[in-house]
């Protein structure tokens, strides 16, 4: 990624009311001079409660526009902030040790960066707990901007369970201690 061409994240500042958490607003990124940017936002309480960045655009010469479009709720707004070409060169920031989930935050964002395309992504999922929730997400989004002939890919996100998060203990250790039973699901 060139620093400054993308955009880094996209930030809540009112939440509007009124939104269905079921069929979220559409996310619409436009001015800039960019392309390809594209999110989703999270709804919770009738409140759009954060964007998650799905693919982060490029050729940003300035801070697009935010907007929602939705079937129900209004008031929503928010902010595109473009990575900032000194961001590439620091560590840590001041405001990911205000707290504990700033800081966990920091981390998940630095590892999906660093190690992108390295088979490492389920496994932090995992372990952060964040699996299933982010199967649906992603899921949600396929149905609402996919083209027709993808759609497929959305039952992903409808079929995941607390099953995925676990492997079956594999039926010769079973076997060998009669003590071990299987995971859930399994």
């Amino acid at each position: 990624m060139q620093a400054g061409n993308h955009i880094k994240e996209i930030t809540v500042t009112a939440g509007g009311t009124g939104y269905v958490t079921a069929t979220p607003p559409k996310v619409v990124i436009s001015g800039g001079g960019g392309t390809g940017a594209d999110a989703v936002a999270v709804v919770s309480g009738g409140r759009v409660t954060q964007i998650v960045m799905t693919r982060h655009g490029k050729n940003y010469t300035s801070a697009p526009t935010v907007s929602f479009t939705a079937a129900s709720g209004s008031g929503a707004v928010a902010t595109a902030v473009l990575i900032n070409p000194q961001d590439a060169n620091s560590d840590l920031k001041a405001e990911d040790l205000v707290s504990q989930e700033s800081l966990r935050n920091a981390i998940k964002r630095e590892r999906m960066l660093e190690f992108a395309g390295e088979c490492l992504r389920k496994q932090d999922l995992i372990r952060w707990g964040d699996l299933i929730s982010r199967l649906q997400l992603a899921a949600s989004d396929i149905k609402q901007n996919a083209p027709s002939g993808r759609l497929y890919t959305s039952q992903t996100g409808d079929n995941v369970s607390p099953r995925d998060v676990l492997l079956p203990i594999p039926e010769y250790d079973l076997n060998l201690n009669k003590l071990l039973t299987p995971n859930p699901g399994w």
